[in-house]
């Protein structure tokens, strides 16, 4: 069953920057380097030997990445949008409007306040792969 909860680790560590995505690539790595042993053939040794390159370049991108300070700053602010929009919709309307009486049938006059307007389709996309990218992004 899905849990949040399990996932908790993972997105604390994607947005800190504290272990993750360089990490698993160094296992991605030494799980390469055993396939590439236990080939057999020389085409799949040369596929995996790609794979491998691949991977080092990636490596060698995030740990240039890491310290660049501009880096981090632009990536907030693009998440931020998104982020707030989010905050928004759970933490205000759902929350904070349920605990004051938004939920009852008929509303009350000022609940308009906790009512965030939908998004359209494109803005669907952007909070969707924004999202996507801090939180599902493996490869």
């Amino acid at each position: 069953m899905f849990s949040i909860i399990g996932l908790l680790p993972t997105i604390l560590t994607t947005l800190t920057g504290l272990g993750g995505t360089a990490s698993s690539i160094s296992k991605d790595l030494r799980d390469r380097q055993i396939a590439k042993e236990q080939a057999g053939t020389e085409k799949e040794k040369a596929r995996i030997q790609s794979e491998i390159e691949a991977l080092h370049d990636r490596k060698d991108v995030l740990v240039a990445e890491a310290g660049s300070r501009l880096n981090q700053i632009v990536r907030a602010l693009i998440a931020l949008g998104p982020g707030l929009y989010v905050f928004k919709y759970f933490a205000i309307d759902k929350f904070t409007g349920s605990l004051i009486g938004c939920r009852l049938d008929p509303l009350p006059d000022f609940c308009h306040r906790f009512a965030t307007d939908p998004l359209n389709v494109q803005m669907a996309a952007v909070l969707t792969a924004v999202l996507a990218f801090y939180f599902l992004w493996r490869k």
